[in-house]
């Protein structure tokens, strides 16, 4: 081998066989880095990813390692710890790697006991939205990565595998950043579903091109942004200080969905405060 030949990729165990496991073995498969799949139940089956075929092993399965492996678990977050636990007790010792989990608010701590039986673990979180399994979703992301030296270094290394970008947070940040995430994007989507179930006010003959339209206008709100003056990319009765418009807007949620009254006036007092200070 020469010196500036690349060194053989370790091979991942995911266990968990929902859309971000599923995408992050296809993602690893196309760049060349091995990847099984362990997933619930107890039969093994086959699912196709974007064209690409992946077999998903029985939840119980032991696997006989005889090579390193890291280990990702991409659970859900309330499963995390109890996973931990199982596989700390099944893994044999000559299967060591390093340990990570995908999830956005837990810190590597919650990996203990396979850090007790001498895997190094990290926390690794894509900062990305899988409605459902694709492998191009980790191109250009950035991935959140913290925990061991040895566990960031594996991380940060199959980040750049897979094309996204790593950053190396502290640990009491992570649920901050995790906060700020679900803002960023589940938030916004709760706000755009209340938008498309509002049209079920509106005459039918509307109700498509005007959810089409919300769409577009969202996207094109998010896409004026700029990293030296986001406030500048607010528009409407906010920013214009137009305040009899506003008091419209809440005396129409209070007729047909007062639930939104006290959304609608949060989100306006900080736009307020936002544009005041800009």
């Amino acid at each position: 081998m020469t010196g500036s030949a690349r060194s053989p990729d370790v091979p991942l165990l995911i266990v968990g066989a929902g859309r971000v496991g599923l995408s992050l073995a296809a993602a690893a498969r196309r760049v060349g880095v091995p990847a099984e799949v362990v997933g619930p139940g107890t039969r093994h089956r086959t699912v196709t990813v974007r064209g690409r075929r992946l077999a998903v092993h029985a939840a119980s399965i032991r696997f006989a390692c005889h090579q390193p492996a890291h280990l990702v678990l991409a659970v859900p977050d309330d499963e995390l710890a109890a996973v931990a636990s199982e596989w700390a007790e099944q893994l044999p010792a000559e299967c060591a790697g390093v340990a990570l989990h995908t999830s956005g608010v837990h810190t590597a701590e919650v990996l203990e006991p396979l850090q007790h039986r001498g895997w190094p673990t990290a926390s690794w979180h894509p900062l990305q939205t899988f409605p459902k399994p694709d492998p191009s979703r980790f191109s250009g992301i950035v991935v959140c990565v913290e925990g061991a030296p040895a566990a960031v270094r594996a991380g940060n290394r199959l980040a750049r595998r897979l094309g996204a970008r790593p950053i190396n947070l502290p640990p009491a940040l992570k649920a901050l950043y995790h906060c700020l995430a679900t803002i960023s994007c589940s938030h916004v989507a709760a706000q755009m579903l209340f938008c498309h179930g509002a049209l079920g006010d509106f005459p039918p003959a509307v109700r498509k091109p005007l959810a089409r339209s919300l769409r577009a206008l969202a996207a094109a709100t998010v896409a004026g942004f700029s990293d030296e003056n986001p406030a500048a990319g607010i528009t409407g009765p906010a920013a214009r200080g137009d305040r009899l418009t506003v008091a419209r807007h809440l005396t129409a949620l209070r007729e047909h969905f007062p639930e939104w009254v006290s959304v609608y006036q949060l989100l306006d007092d900080f736009l307020r405060r936002q544009t005041r200070r800009d």
